[in-house]
């Protein structure tokens, strides 16, 4: 006979034993079956200059030596390894648009009698901010003069952009004239007209 267990998890970590019975004589088989695994956590949208973290956490079984790894955009990235707590962080204290794209962590399990065995989980991560100019500062300019803004966002699959005037709670949108500047808004860039 043939036990399936479908959707192995975590929660399905434990000891199974068959009995084959022969007239009086009865056979038992056992064993354990043990979870490994890896999931992975952390920011997946960030502004530019603002801290994030990526933390791979795994599961393992006994007697296996995992060998945690992680990777954004399928480079090896330096994070600090937590053997006790079985975790791997990657922190950086201002996100900068490299940091944006696809974090994956990976950790192959070996046992000496046993082929070894890999578990991969992945997220990405958005970095939002202003492409132009350097970090928001616009030298005063003559009466008349138009800027536009430019809010850049990579790795997103899906963003919708919303401008704000200072500690404004209704969105900026196109033809709206405050008193103190004009705006014409397309997608993630906005024009100010000085005038």
């Amino acid at each position: 006979r043939t036990m399936t267990i479908k959707d192995f998890s975590e929660t399905s970590e434990t000891s199974y034993r068959c009995e084959g019975r022969t007239g009086s004589v009865t056979e038992t088989s056992e064993l354990t079956l043990g979870y490994v695994g890896v999931k992975i956590s952390g920011d997946t949208a960030v502004s530019e200059g603002k801290p994030f973290s990526i933390v791979c956490t795994m599961k393992t079984a006994a007697g296996y030596t995992p060998n945690l790894k992680l990777f954004k955009d399928k480079a090896q990235v330096s994070a600090i390894l937590n053997n006790e707590e079985g975790t791997l962080t990657f922190e950086k204290a201002e996100a900068d648009f490299d940091d944006a794209g696809n974090y994956e962590c990976s950790v192959t399990f070996s046992k000496e009698d046993a082929n070894p065995v890999t578990a991969k989980d992945s997220k990405s991560l958005a970095v939002y901010g202003f492409s132009t100019p350097p970090q928001g500062v616009i030298k005063k300019k003559e009466t008349g003069t138009v800027i536009t803004l430019t809010c850049k966002v990579t790795q997103a699959e899906e963003v919708t952009i919303m401008w704000y005037k200072d500690a404004q709670t209704n969105a900026l949108s196109d033809n709206v004239t405050p008193e103190t500047f004009a705006n014409s808004i397309s997608g993630s860039t906005i024009t100010i007209d000085t005038n």
